[in-house]
């Protein structure tokens, strides 16, 4: 009995005593005792509060390496130089003995390659061209898809033989045009990161004897080494249905995927079938003249691109020409317009120039002489008022 008893004190005095040194659990402040806790044991550790406080230090992020998209391209060597073009995406390799120039005509842009000098035996100056165009989104088309969709648009025949063929990886379409004015010339289409992108030489291959040597491997070097990767733009392109107008009761609608603007026209005008983007309507108001039978028309031309002048500058050369007091500052389409009339000719025409992006376009309407065609006035002033009210321009298929 007495020892039970005592057994059951020892306990007590063990329950006292360990109830004595219990501490709080998971205290973090510094200068107490923290305690970290597991299902077993109890393991205390005492923080020393520091004696000074640290002075604070500036974190050093690393810098983030972005790969050159550039980093493919081919080290240029004897007789060789390197052309990059980093924001159209493409590099290759060309003779060193090569003048390079590159331009923009609207929103695209085309890199040359020409060999100072001619053909000593020609009877007109030949010099090699080799031309890189890089010519927007290719919205999901192949080279093939692309090739046959330049023939339909701007071959003189559509009877061409086109190849398909594999170059550095990559399928491509090849072709060449006859020569109907000046020299043959070699055609490659392809895309690649959905960009379209036409490489051509001039003079095709085999066609121009004293050139041949130079044709040859200029063409291999550039072919053998061109090397495309995602072009570093932002460019944004506009394409028709972003900006052309629906028709409307009374009108029609007609685009110029290759000339880059869309319109509205009369529905008793039509456009000239050989004569793309004119359009003719009203009652015949003289016959047999030069230039057929003469009716209420409007016809929408270029003048070509104009890097870093405006309107004005480009009418001024021509003021001599046209009725300088009608000159009349405007906008049209949202882009900088200017509006004259040019008396010459057989009879007097309303005109527009419009500069879009540093290309002009050219409206000519005609006949604009009341006195003389009364009755054509009314139609030649609805054709004017058709398009200049709903006249937009897009980036032009290339």
């Amino acid at each position: 009995m007495r020892k039970g008893i005592l057994q059951i004190v020892i306990l007590l005095n063990i329950i006292v005593i360990l109830a004595g040194c219990s501490v709080p659990t998971q205290t973090t402040q510094t200068g107490m005792t923290e305690s970290f806790v597991t299902p077993e044991i109890i393991v205390t550790a005492t923080i020393e509060e520091p004696s000074e406080t640290p002075e604070a230090t500036a974190t050093t992020v690393p810098a983030t390496t972005v790969p050159d998209p550039a980093a493919n391209c081919p080290t240029p060597g004897a007789g060789s130089k390197l052309f990059v073009d980093r924001q159209n995406g493409f590099c290759l390799l060309y003779p060193d003995n090569f003048e390079q120039s590159a331009y923009k005509e609207y929103s695209y842009d085309r890199v040359q390659f020409t060999e100072p000098g001619s053909a000593p035996n020609a009877m007109e100056s030949i010099s090699i061209h080799l031309v890189v165009e890089s010519n927007g989104s290719a919205k999901g088309q192949n080279s093939t898809q692309y090739a046959q969709r330049w023939i339909a648009n701007f071959a003189v025949s559509p009877e061409i033989d086109m190849e398909d063929f594999m170059l550095n990886g990559l399928q491509a379409a090849s072709l060449v045009l006859p020569a109907e004015a000046g020299p043959m010339t070699r055609h490659i289409f392809l895309t690649a990161n959905d960009i379209k992108y036409h490489i051509t030489l001039s003079p095709q291959l085999g066609t121009a004897p004293e050139l041949e040597p130079n044709l040859q491997a200029a063409w291999d070097m550039a072919t053998g080494s061109i090397v495309f990767f995602p072009p570093q733009s932002d460019r944004q392109y506009t394409a028709p249905e972003d900006v052309c107008p629906q028709p409307t009761t009374g009108s029609k609608q007609y685009i110029s995927l290759t000339g880059g603007y869309c319109l509205l026209y009369p529905s008793d005008f039509a456009p000239v079938a050989n004569f793309p983007g004119q359009f003719t309507g009203g009652p015949i108001l003289d016959e047999n003249t030069d230039w057929g039978d003469l009716r209420a028309s409007l016809t929408v031309g270029t003048a070509g691109y104009f890097a870093d002048q405006t309107v004005m500058d480009v009418l001024e050369t021509r003021k001599e020409f046209i009725d300088v007091p009608s000159i009349q500052e405007t906008t049209m389409a949202g882009y900088p317009a200017v509006v004259f009339i040019d008396p010459r000719g057989p009879w007097a025409s309303r005109q527009a120039m419009i500069m879009v992006n540093g290309f002009v376009y050219t409206l000519v309407n005609q006949p604009w002489e009341a006195e003389r065609y009364p009755d054509g006035m009314s139609y030649v002033n609805s054709i004017w008022d058709s398009v200049t009210s709903s006249l937009a321009f897009f980036d032009p298929w290339r």
